[in-house]
């Protein structure tokens, strides 16, 4: 009898041990989702976004088109430094 007595014993403490390390584990999952929820406090809303996407790929698209533009009439362009056919 004996024994089981002292096995009971030692499940207790084991299981005493794992619920004071559960506590621990919820206390550090707590803390993560605490800094999670703040950090997210400093992203910008899709909605607050789309303005600003707009109008960098318009400024974008403006600029390769002239870009594009300007080497396409370069090479269009007739070249001056050679003499006139006779």
């Amino acid at each position: 009898m004996p024994d089981t007595i002292e096995s009971l014993a030692t499940d207790l403490n084991r299981i005493d041990s794992t619920a004071q390390s559960d506590r621990e584990l919820l206390i550090r999952i707590d803390a993560r989702t605490e800094f999670i929820v703040s950090d997210l406090k400093n992203y910008v809303r899709r909605e607050e976004f789309l303005p600003v996407q707009a109008v960098t790929y318009s400024l974008v698209g403006i600029i390769l088109t002239s870009v594009i533009g300007a080497v396409i009439a370069g090479a269009l362009r007739k070249p001056k430094h050679f003499p006139p056919h006779q």
